[in-house]
């Protein structure tokens, strides 16, 4: 076939072009295929996002609760390569406002999450006196900065290393 008979939009899982014939499930026989027609100017289906923004706040508010993107989008019906898909539709410079809206506030969502969970395993650790755990949270969120205050990258630098008595060796 040639380019003018297939949809040929690149909106695709792989990023080749679709290979279905031009106007495929719309009644046409020309232009994109049903999946890819509103993306290239033709009279396709809209997404179920599209349908119900809904899916946005359910998307967001089970993320931000500590779910697992598997457990949201099952949360929401929509299946984890669709929220993939729309989130990689939201990083297109001409992306419509909406999937921009639901990469934002899912991402959003995530970060939140996830300073939620590091607080409660800083609580942990401290309660728990597991002070490699905290300086691991510790470097992980400053660590590029040391170099930038002087030092050599290593936190102990500038701290005194005391042996109690009872730990030196006899003479």
């Amino acid at each position: 076939m040639t380019d003018d008979e297939i949809c040929g939009s690149t909106d695709t899982d792989s990023g080749e072009p679709c290979q279905r014939s031009a106007g495929w499930g719309r009644d046409s026989d020309t232009g994109p295929c049903i999946d890819h027609a509103d993306e290239d100017g033709g009279t396709g289906r809209t997404s179920l996002l599209e349908q119900d923004e809904s899916i946005i706040e359910v998307m967001a508010g089970a993320l931000q609760a500590g779910a697992t993107v598997p457990e949201a989008c099952a949360e929401a019906r929509i299946s984890v390569d669709q929220y993939h898909k729309w989130r990689r539709r939201g990083d297109n410079d001409d992306a419509k406002e909406l999937f921009r809206k639901f990469r934002n506030e899912t991402a959003r969502a995530r970060r939140v999450a996830a300073r939620q969970d590091r607080s409660e395993v800083k609580q942990q650790a401290k309660e728990t006196g597991d002070t490699r755990t905290l300086y691991k949270i510790h470097h992980d969120q400053y660590g590029d900065t040391y170099d930038e205050e002087g030092g050599d990258g290593d936190a102990a630098e500038g701290i005194p290393l005391v042996v109690p008595d009872s730990a030196q060796p006899d003479p």
